[in-house]
Protein backbone atom coordinates (compact mmCIF):
# COMPACT_ATOMS: atom_id res chain seq x y z
CA UNK A 1 0.00 0.00 0.00
CA UNK A 2 1.46 3.46 -1.09
CA UNK A 3 0.66 6.94 0.70
CA UNK A 4 1.51 10.14 -0.93
CA UNK A 5 3.37 12.67 1.37
CA UNK A 6 3.43 16.12 -0.17
CA UNK A 7 6.52 18.66 0.27
CA UNK A 8 4.97 21.93 -0.48
CA UNK A 9 6.95 24.88 -2.25
CA UNK A 10 5.70 28.16 -3.79
CA UNK A 11 7.57 29.18 -7.00
CA UNK A 12 6.37 31.93 -9.37
CA UNK A 13 7.23 32.47 -12.73
CA UNK A 14 6.39 33.39 -16.32
CA UNK A 15 4.50 30.81 -16.49
CA UNK A 16 2.57 31.15 -20.05
CA UNK A 17 5.61 31.64 -22.51
CA UNK A 18 7.75 28.73 -21.95
CA UNK A 19 8.60 25.79 -24.61
CA UNK A 20 5.63 24.10 -25.91
CA UNK A 21 5.41 20.42 -24.92
CA UNK A 22 6.32 18.91 -28.51
CA UNK A 23 9.85 20.97 -27.64
CA UNK A 24 11.00 20.04 -24.72
CA UNK A 25 11.24 17.49 -21.69
CA UNK A 26 13.71 16.50 -18.98
CA UNK A 27 15.88 14.46 -20.02
CA UNK A 28 17.06 12.43 -22.42
CA UNK A 29 16.29 14.03 -25.54
CA UNK A 30 17.75 17.22 -27.71
CA UNK A 31 16.12 20.09 -25.40
CA UNK A 32 17.06 19.17 -21.73
CA UNK A 33 15.73 22.58 -18.95
CA UNK A 34 19.41 23.64 -19.12
CA UNK A 35 18.68 24.28 -23.20
CA UNK A 36 15.25 25.30 -22.91
CA UNK A 37 16.45 29.32 -22.41
CA UNK A 38 17.87 28.22 -26.56
CA UNK A 39 14.31 27.13 -28.00
CA UNK A 40 12.72 29.53 -30.86
CA UNK A 41 10.18 32.34 -29.69
CA UNK A 42 10.85 31.53 -26.04
CA UNK A 43 11.10 33.06 -22.90
CA UNK A 44 12.88 30.69 -20.62
CA UNK A 45 16.00 30.86 -18.30
CA UNK A 46 14.88 33.56 -16.03
CA UNK A 47 15.51 34.13 -12.10
CA UNK A 48 11.71 32.99 -11.77
CA UNK A 49 11.69 30.29 -14.62
CA UNK A 50 11.40 26.27 -14.27
CA UNK A 51 12.84 24.60 -13.53
CA UNK A 52 14.23 25.15 -10.27
CA UNK A 53 16.60 23.62 -7.84
CA UNK A 54 15.97 24.08 -4.23
CA UNK A 55 19.12 23.79 -2.58
CA UNK A 56 18.72 23.67 0.92
CA UNK A 57 21.35 25.25 2.67
CA UNK A 58 20.77 28.30 0.94
CA UNK A 59 17.19 28.18 2.17
CA UNK A 60 16.59 30.72 4.66
CA UNK A 61 12.66 31.21 6.41
CA UNK A 62 10.40 34.40 6.37
CA UNK A 63 8.55 34.51 9.68
CA UNK A 64 6.21 37.13 7.79
CA UNK A 65 5.16 34.82 5.29
CA UNK A 66 1.77 33.30 7.21
CA UNK A 67 -0.53 30.83 5.94
CA UNK A 68 -1.97 30.27 2.67
CA UNK A 69 -6.24 30.69 2.68
CA UNK A 70 -7.95 28.57 0.63
CA UNK A 71 -11.24 28.63 -0.21
CA UNK A 72 -12.79 26.32 -2.83
CA UNK A 73 -10.67 23.69 -2.41
CA UNK A 74 -13.34 20.86 -1.08
CA UNK A 75 -15.93 21.64 -3.67
CA UNK A 76 -16.31 18.78 -6.63
CA UNK A 77 -18.22 21.22 -8.79
CA UNK A 78 -15.29 22.95 -9.61
CA UNK A 79 -13.64 21.14 -12.86
CA UNK A 80 -14.45 21.57 -16.45
CA UNK A 81 -12.51 18.93 -17.80
CA UNK A 82 -9.86 16.33 -17.31
CA UNK A 83 -7.13 15.34 -19.81
CA UNK A 84 -3.96 13.48 -19.96
CA UNK A 85 -2.36 14.42 -22.82
CA UNK A 86 0.38 11.77 -22.14
CA UNK A 87 3.08 14.73 -21.07
CA UNK A 88 0.60 15.56 -17.76
CA UNK A 89 -3.15 15.18 -16.38
CA UNK A 90 -4.33 18.90 -16.06
CA UNK A 91 -7.42 19.59 -14.62
CA UNK A 92 -9.36 22.74 -15.56
CA UNK A 93 -11.44 24.78 -13.19
CA UNK A 94 -14.21 26.98 -13.42
CA UNK A 95 -13.35 30.73 -13.21
CA UNK A 96 -13.60 32.38 -9.72
CA UNK A 97 -14.32 29.32 -7.46
CA UNK A 98 -11.40 28.38 -6.34
CA UNK A 99 -9.11 30.72 -4.52
CA UNK A 100 -5.83 31.17 -2.63
CA UNK A 101 -4.45 33.92 -0.92
CA UNK A 102 -2.28 34.85 2.20
CA UNK A 103 1.28 33.07 2.27
CA UNK A 104 3.67 35.58 1.06
CA UNK A 105 1.29 36.16 -2.09
CA UNK A 106 0.58 39.72 -3.30
CA UNK A 107 -3.27 39.39 -3.38
CA UNK A 108 -5.85 37.23 -4.12
CA UNK A 109 -5.23 34.87 -6.66
CA UNK A 110 -7.61 32.20 -8.91
CA UNK A 111 -6.68 28.57 -9.33
CA UNK A 112 -7.45 27.97 -13.14
CA UNK A 113 -6.06 24.52 -13.06
CA UNK A 114 -3.82 21.80 -11.69
CA UNK A 115 -1.30 19.48 -13.63
CA UNK A 116 1.19 16.77 -12.31
CA UNK A 117 4.21 15.70 -13.72
CA UNK A 118 5.29 11.97 -13.30
CA UNK A 119 7.85 9.55 -13.92
CA UNK A 120 8.82 6.04 -13.04
CA UNK A 121 11.51 4.35 -10.62
CA UNK A 122 14.97 5.10 -13.60
CA UNK A 123 12.84 8.56 -14.30
CA UNK A 124 11.47 10.21 -11.39
CA UNK A 125 8.83 12.63 -12.51
CA UNK A 126 8.86 16.25 -10.92
CA UNK A 127 9.78 19.11 -12.86
CA UNK A 128 11.70 21.08 -9.81
CA UNK A 129 14.33 19.72 -7.62
CA UNK A 130 15.45 19.83 -3.97
CA UNK A 131 19.06 18.92 -3.76
CA UNK A 132 19.21 18.10 -7.15
CA UNK A 133 16.47 15.12 -6.23
CA UNK A 134 13.62 14.67 -9.02
CA UNK A 135 10.19 13.13 -7.03
CA UNK A 136 8.42 10.45 -8.63
CA UNK A 137 5.62 13.12 -8.91
CA UNK A 138 4.63 16.51 -8.55
CA UNK A 139 1.44 18.67 -8.95
CA UNK A 140 1.17 22.18 -9.80
CA UNK A 141 -1.99 24.66 -8.64
CA UNK A 142 -1.77 27.27 -11.16
CA UNK A 143 -3.19 30.76 -10.35
CA UNK A 144 -3.76 33.83 -11.45
CA UNK A 145 -3.82 37.35 -9.75
CA UNK A 146 -7.42 38.60 -9.37
CA UNK A 147 -8.61 42.28 -11.11
CA UNK A 148 -5.61 41.90 -13.54
CA UNK A 149 -6.41 42.90 -17.18
CA UNK A 150 -2.82 41.48 -18.60
CA UNK A 151 -1.42 39.07 -16.02
CA UNK A 152 1.71 38.13 -18.88
CA UNK A 153 2.50 41.32 -18.33
CA UNK A 154 2.88 41.51 -14.30
CA UNK A 155 5.50 40.02 -12.50
CA UNK A 156 3.21 38.85 -9.92
CA UNK A 157 0.20 38.24 -12.48
CA UNK A 158 0.65 34.17 -11.90
CA UNK A 159 1.44 32.51 -9.06
CA UNK A 160 2.09 28.43 -8.98
CA UNK A 161 1.84 26.71 -5.94
CA UNK A 162 3.98 23.25 -6.25
CA UNK A 163 3.65 20.09 -4.38
CA UNK A 164 6.72 16.84 -4.65
CA UNK A 165 4.78 13.77 -3.98
CA UNK A 166 6.70 10.93 -2.28
CA UNK A 167 5.48 7.15 -2.02
CA UNK A 168 6.26 5.39 0.85
CA UNK A 169 5.65 2.00 1.10
CA UNK A 170 3.72 0.72 4.29
CA UNK A 171 3.90 -2.73 5.63
CA UNK A 172 3.30 -4.77 8.76
CA UNK A 173 6.21 -5.74 10.44
CA UNK A 174 5.35 -8.89 13.02
CA UNK A 175 3.17 -7.53 15.64
CA UNK A 176 4.46 -4.45 15.19
CA UNK A 177 2.45 -1.03 14.04
CA UNK A 178 2.63 0.11 10.16
CA UNK A 179 6.41 1.50 9.41
CA UNK A 180 6.95 3.45 6.01
CA UNK A 181 10.15 2.87 3.56
CA UNK A 182 10.56 5.16 1.44
CA UNK A 183 10.34 4.50 -2.63
CA UNK A 184 12.60 5.49 -5.49
CA UNK A 185 14.76 7.61 -2.96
Amino acid sequence: MYYPTLVLYLGFWALTKCAAASYWCYEGCAHIPSQWVELPNRFCGGSKQSPVDIVTKNVTTDPNLGNFNLTGFNSRDVFTSIMNNGHTVKCTLKGNEVKVSGGGLSGTYTALQFHFHWGDVKNPGSEHTIDEHRYPMEMHIVTQKDGLTAPPEHPDGYAVLGFFIHLYAVKQLSGQSLQSQSMWT
